[in-house]
């Protein structure tokens, strides 16, 4: 897992682009703590750490994950 600062150039392109866990959970209209259980279930995992303190997730990743959550089972 890379670590970067907020200010890291990444593309705007959804594969490459990274989200703050506030910002991924802001996306696909989940509270924060959902991002968080996903990666403690294994089901997303962060793509670098945030100035060593938070988790950075590409967005492709987050829409994947809840695509695969909200599925009907």
């Amino acid at each position: 897992m890379r670590t970067l600062s907020r200010n890291t150039s990444v593309s705007d392109s959804p594969t490459r682009r990274l989200l703050t866990t506030i910002e991924a959970a802001n996306l696909i209209n989940v509270r924060p703590d959902r991002i968080r259980q996903w990666v403690h279930r294994g089901i997303l995992a962060p793509a670098a750490r945030y100035r060593g303190r938070g988790n950075l997730y590409l967005e492709i990743d987050v829409l994947v994950a809840e695509k695969t959550m909200r599925r009907p089972r």
